[in-house]
């Protein structure tokens, strides 16, 4: 019998995939360069016909509970987060990936600020170096097929390509204007104002919206692809959106209860106590008793019950972003410092059992923050730190950058 081998350096390999058990590899190195050039999306569809199978035979291996317990073995089998059909392979994503990373970016530009529009230059500027939007925006892929409701509607994503390649090709030192976004920004959100100050999060969220609705009607609309997993196959799912796993396990019959949700986010609570990233996720992902004054409605026995509820991560997306609840009262802001390092482990607090049940690691490329007028959002500045290959970090400003 043939040895196998690993599909990334073709030695010898006996390490098997734990998700698919069908391909094998000769060092962890490799599991994680394979699983990021395309494995990831190939195994995700086998894992669900696999388990869904473990499931009917009985087979599963025991998820343990907080309290060191198996999971009971009444379960609600709800279909996991897999789409039927995608709308903007998989395949594509990560070719344009590629050539996204092997781009010679150039260094940062500034982005002009024409009055209270350093929320959105802040935004703007990272998104320009998220990947594979570089290669995307470069070689114009949505321009050349945009579809408007109107012909002379105003497309946000097309004023986002033309952004890009004005920055792309400023000379360094320069500055560009962000006007052909910012003179439509209450197009994005009627909440916002043309020359007031917004949250850099709740721009960059309609933002995300904005590119979703029209990657989607490109596809055909929400009337040709109704089924919502395939809407949520776009090339902006791709790369920012992930899947929620919410589990309730009743504490008297054992029954749990699965429900999963699309996020693009981890919006993280900052309490007392709470001095870093890690103990943020902790908390937010800790485990939830439902007792005598919050009781659950199991439907397997039909009682008010005792219950446990989970809330962790089932698909990690590629790109994970992070917003620290720094809100608190009427514009008022929680000032104290929350560390974070230029990696992340975010296994910890995977589901147990998820679909992505390989390490989950990230490398931090972008950040924004709010400096300014004590405790108060009303006031102040936004500023974002962008890293360019080779781990090189700038501060972009309206003139140019530092």
């Amino acid at each position: 019998m043939a040895t196998p081998l690993c599909p990334m350096c073709n030695k010898p390999a006996r390490q098997r995939c734990s998700l698919c058990k069908s391909v094998r590899y000769c060092s962890v190195k490799c599991q994680g360069e394979h699983w990021s050039y395309g494995h990831k999306e190939e195994c995700r569809r086998g894992a669900v016909v696999a388990k869904k199978a473990a499931h009917r035979n009985g087979s599963l291996d025991a998820c343990t509970a907080a309290n060191g317990a198996a999971l009971p073995a009444h379960e609600q089998q709800e279909e996991a987060p897999v789409p039927k059909q995608e709308l903007f392979a998989y395949s594509g994503y990560l070719q344009l990936l590629r050539e996204s990373q092997a781009l010679d970016m150039p260094v940062p530009c500034g982005i002009r600020n024409t009055g209270n529009s350093c929320f959105a230059a802040a935004v703007l500027q990272c998104l320009l170096y998220t990947h594979p939007l570089p290669a995307f925006f470069s070689q114009r892929l949505h321009s050349q097929r945009c579809i408007r409701p109107k012909p002379q509607a105003w497309c946000a994503l097309c004023a986002l390509e033309a952004l890009a390649n004005a920055a792309y090709g400023q000379q360094e030192g320069g500055a560009i204007s962000a006007d052909s976004i910012l003179q439509h920004i209450r197009k994005l959100g009627s909440h916002f104002a043309v020359g007031e100050q917004e949250d850099c999060h709740e721009l960059l969220v309609q933002l995300q919206d904005a590119m979703q609705g029209i990657m989607l009607r490109e596809a055909g609309g929400r009337e040709r692809h109704p089924e919502v997993r395939t809407q949520e196959t776009t090339l902006v799912h791709h790369i920012f959106s992930g899947y929620m796993r919410q589990q309730t396990i009743c504490g008297s019959c054992g029954y749990v209860s699965k429900s999963f949700e699309n996020t693009s986010a981890l919006q993280l609570s900052i309490p007392p106590g709470v001095f870093d990233i890690e103990a943020a996720l902790a908390l937010d992902t800790k485990p939830e008793k439902l007792d005598e004054h919050n009781k659950w409605k199991c439907d397997h026995c039909k009682e008010h019950v005792h219950a446990r509820r989970d809330l962790k991560v089932e698909i990690a997306p590629n790109v994970l972003q992070i917003c620290l609840k720094r809100f608190t009262g009427y514009n008022g802001k929680i000032e104290k410092l929350i560390d974070f390092g230029e990696t992340l482990d975010l296994t910890p607090f995977m589901a147990c059992g998820a679909i992505d049940d390989q390490p989950v690691t990230y490398s931090l490329y972008g950040v924004i923050t709010h400096i300014g007028r004590g405790s108060s959002t009303a006031f102040g500045h936004y500023i974002c730190f962008v890293r360019t290959e080779p781990d090189n970090w700038f501060r972009p400003s309206g003139r140019g950058r530092s």
